[in-house]
């Protein structure tokens, strides 16, 4: 594929309950980008084949239309998220697959790799913390269930790839670190 369909492309990467989310959303606030949601897309595909969204569903889903075919899920998801394929400036939230962000690095002219890098201990607070139906289970085995899940086995790799890693409790220190990053490398 030669034709570049994204001039700029953030990726936020990290392990579930990381603050992927709300990083991507801060972000998208102050420098005006789309968000690109792989989680908000298969949600969507789940609702629309009936299929009950647990965290399960959602994974084992994901991880079959990325080994289908990498690039046309990384372009539906897009275009579910913009409404069209060729967006300026995307912020891809919630990669989990060496494939994907391959596939990211052939449709964008420039790719910056944020990695969020929080442990075990952080993350579960996350998690009783978070009000989604889908972790109404709430307990510890459920949550190292999730975390070992295949889908998830590729993020920690991707680390090695990224531009900028941040791992402040301080949410907003994170944010003030990604966006004098990001200002000063585009």
């Amino acid at each position: 594929m030669n034709k570049k369909y994204i001039l700029n492309a953030i990726v936020i990467i990290g392990e579930i309950c990381s603050g992927k989310s709300s990083v991507a959303k801060e972000i998208s606030r102050q420098l005006g980008y789309t968000i690109i949601s792989f989680g908000a897309y298969v949600n969507y595909l789940c609702e629309i084949k009936n299929i009950p969204p647990t965290r399960e569903n959602k994974q084992n889903l994901g991880a079959q239309l990325v080994a289908e075919n990498p690039i046309r899920f990384l372009k539906n998801a897009t275009s579910y998220s913009t409404g069209d394929v060729d967006s300026p400036s995307v912020i891809f939230e919630g990669v989990r697959h060496l494939s994907i962000l391959n596939s990211i690095r052939e449709i964008a002219q420039e790719v910056m790799i944020i990695f969020l890098d929080y442990d075990f201990e952080t993350r579960y607070s996350r998690y009783l913390s978070r009000e989604k139906l889908e972790d109404s289970f709430q307990t510890r085995s459920y949550f190292e269930e999730k975390c070992s899940h295949l889908v998830e086995s590729e993020i920690r790799e991707m680390q090695s790839f990224s531009n900028l890693t941040v791992s402040s409790e301080d949410f907003d220190e994170n944010i003030k670190a990604i966006t004098q990053f990001l200002t000063t490398s585009y």
